[in-house]
């Protein structure tokens, strides 16, 4: 009988604590946001000299959503290459016709993360801006994005879709050099105008990196102690073999 008494109480606990759970806000994830060089094979294979090389930037979001003030509206970056082996001259060069440049950016178009956005919207394409190179450096700077007049930004739907963020076209000074594409300064900026550093950036490599060296040193090193391992170990055998 006295489990049938409690058994009311029991329910009536139960209830109240399923309407606490269903009644209690769900936080919603932080926003995360990845910025990387495209490179299926590890790396960017080498091209013959003064040929172009594409370098595609890709973006991938979660925790924001698409249209409303948190999403993404704009972003800028800086890029830095080996100026030995890949030119970055976004000027046209003398003669007539002109020299075409070594260097442009390809991007608010089909396919591409924010212009996609403003085709969802039916908004204005976003604008792209190609910044200042300097081909002696290898320093491309403030190449950016941003889509103008709008109060919202897109999100993890679109970046699903659509994660090619931009297209850096280099060319080549070398088919077999190597050279790192060191994404600097990467931000993004929301439709509140707050700009925000990118949370994850991952550099690309034209060709393979170089494998490092094993010193020597340290070889002597590893090598002499596994030596002075060894002679305490027969030594300590032989000691309790000896009566």
């Amino acid at each position: 009988m006295r489990g049938k008494k409690y058994l009311p109480i029991i329910i009536t606990l139960t209830f109240l604590a399923s309407l606490v759970l269903m009644s209690a806000p769900v936080k919603a994830p932080d926003p995360y946001v990845k910025v990387y060089v495209d490179m299926p094979q590890g790396y960017i294979p080498g091209a013959p000299a003064d040929s172009p090389v594409l370098i595609d930037i890709m973006i991938e979001t979660s925790g924001i959503d698409d249209g409303t003030i948190g999403g993404i509206m704009g972003w800028g970056m800086d890029v830095q290459v080996d100026p030995d082996v890949l030119d970055v001259n976004l000027e046209a060069g003398g003669g007539f016709p002109p020299t075409p440049p070594k260097a442009f950016v390809i991007g608010a178009d089909e396919g591409y993360f924010l212009y996609e956005y403003t085709a969802l919207m039916y908004y204005d394409p976003p604008t792209l801006m190609k910044g200042t190179s300097d081909p002696s450096t290898g320093y491309w700077d403030e190449i950016a994005e941003m889509i103008m007049g709008v109060s919202d930004g897109a999100g993890d739907y679109v970046s699903g879709l659509y994660p090619n963020l931009v297209t850096l076209n280099v060319t080549s000074k070398s088919e077999t050099a190597y050279s790192k594409i060191d994404l600097i300064d990467v931000e993004y900026m929301t439709a509140d105008g707050v700009w925000h550093p990118v949370d994850e950036v991952i550099d690309g490599h034209y060709n393979a990196p170089p494998t490092p060296e094993f010193p020597l040193g340290a070889a002597f090193q590893v090598g002499l102690i596994v030596a002075v391992a060894y002679v305490w170990w027969t030594r300590r055998r032989k000691l309790k073999v000896v009566p």
